[in-house]
């Protein structure tokens, strides 16, 4: 394991995000898994706990235009 490095994001509905990123090594494999944490009561940490909630939902994100809903979606009318 190395040590953890500030990593910066711009998400677009949230805005930037600064995470902790540890590196979690495997030699035997060459594996390396990413993991990335925010300082727990930080800015960072808020939105994600936020993300959680939002996920990908299109309503909710920041300039997402909302398409209806087909009463028969599966009904290919092209």
């Amino acid at each position: 394991m190395q040590p953890p490095e500030v990593k910066r994001f711009l998400h677009p509905t949230v805005g930037r995000l600064d995470l902790n990123c540890q590196t979690l090594l495997d030699p035997d494999q060459s594996h390396r898994l990413l993991v990335y944490t925010a300082v727990p009561g930080s800015d960072s940490h808020e939105k994600l706990q936020l993300l959680t909630v939002i996920g990908t939902d299109p309503h909710l994100l920041a300039g997402a235009t909302p398409q209806p809903l087909s009463a028969e979606p599966w009904i290919d009318r092209s």
